[in-house]
């Protein structure tokens, strides 16, 4: 058994499994004045919530927040790890599902992105071109040394950024030549 799970394994777990829908299959829970209510893992109550923006959930007797993972943990008595092999097998087709969609729209967008890196200049030529007083003439040497300086810097920095951008767009060809 594995013992090790990656971030994206993770985050999927945790936000792909609707809160409300894992609570209600393992847990007893009803809606009372419109908010989902279970009984807590821990201390038995009923006073808890979730969040469904978070896919969070709460008991305030205890004042003890719970994603998907801890509440199976809890419930069912499992290891972390023990948890996470539950999950995968129970919501199997709900986070084949969720990565399917979350896949395509991330190939999307980088589709998009390539085809608008080639239809537009770097960042450096266009702060060029919004700086025409730096080539006029009639701007006294001092302001002209002043702005210059301040452009240099300026253009160090967009550099930096574009070969951040370069470098993360390599990292992120080389996640979705993983997952085809």
């Amino acid at each position: 058994m594995k013992q090790r799970f990656s971030k994206q394994e993770l985050f999927a777990i945790r936000n792909n499994i609707p809160i409300n829908t894992l609570i209600a299959n393992i847990l007893p829970s009803k809606y009372n004045e419109g908010f989902f209510r279970f009984i807590c893992p821990i201390c038995s109550q009923f006073q808890t919530s979730t969040d469904q923006k978070t896919n969070l959930s709460r008991c305030f007797n205890c004042k003890i927040n719970f994603n998907t993972i801890e509440i199976v943990k809890y419930t069912k008595g499992l290891s972390f790890v023990e948890s996470v092999y539950f999950l995968k097998k129970h919501f199997k087709n709900l986070l084949q599902k969720e990565t399917r969609q979350s896949l395509d729209k991330f190939k999307q967008d980088a589709h998009q992105l390539k085809d608008s890196n080639k239809k537009i200049n770097s960042i450096g030529s266009i702060l060029q071109s919004i700086t025409p007083e730096l080539t006029n003439p009639k701007i006294s040497s001092i302001k002209t040394h002043s702005l210059k300086c301040n452009q240099d810097e300026i253009i160090q920095r967009i550099s930096n950024l574009e070969q951040q951008v370069r470098y993360l767009t390599t990292e992120l060809k080389k996640i979705i030549a993983s997952m085809n």
